[in-house]
């Protein structure tokens, strides 16, 4: 059937889906960019995120240092929504990471960008600069050399922790 409305004066319509008589649901969810660059020499001008959802702006999305090598950025995007982005060591296209083609779709440039689908529910994604997955690194949390973010161990796990006091002339020193 056809909408129908009878004005007798100023009147504010209310928003509504296509095909509903009721608002759309927004399906909005945080996505958080992590990237690993452990094995980078970081410029001076820092980490930058750039994409399809920010008009490819290499000096607008500066990426925050958590520890351990890993730059982080969120963003609130609608779930189904597609992206492509790339990471940026500084702030300008030439210093773009080179994406892998196993995981990246042509950026019609002769490279490639990352891709990613927004799913039903906030998500990070955790990745080492040029690579496709995480970097490796040392996984066990009893060793000093530990990385929380390291996607697999890379047998870097050299000392183990020693729990107690190493002030030498305290009554509980542990050697």
């Amino acid at each position: 059937t056809n909408r129908s409305l009878a004005v007798s004066g100023n009147t504010t319509l209310t928003t509504v889906c296509w095909n509903s008589c009721i608002a759309c649901a927004t399906n909005n969810y945080t996505l958080t960019f992590r990237v690993d660059m452990t094995n980078q020499t970081v410029d001076a001008n820092g980490v930058q995120l750039v994409g399809s959802f920010q008009g490819w702006d290499p000096v607008s999305t500066p990426m925050t240092y958590l520890g351990y090598g890993i730059y982080e950025y969120a963003i609130i995007l609608l779930e189904g929504r597609g992206i492509q982005y790339k990471y940026l060591n500084g702030n300008d296209f030439g210093m773009s990471e080179t994406v892998p083609m196993e995981c990246g779709v042509d950026d019609l440039d002769g490279g490639f960008n990352r891709l990613h689908t927004v799913g039903a529910g906030d998500e990070t994604i955790l990745v080492c600069f040029n690579e496709c997955d995480a970097c490796a690194g040392c996984t066990d949390p009893l060793a000093a050399e530990y990385n929380p973010f390291a996607g697999m161990d890379d047998g870097s796990c050299a000392t183990p922790l020693v729990y107690g006091c190493t002030y030498a002339d305290a009554m509980n020193y542990n050697g």
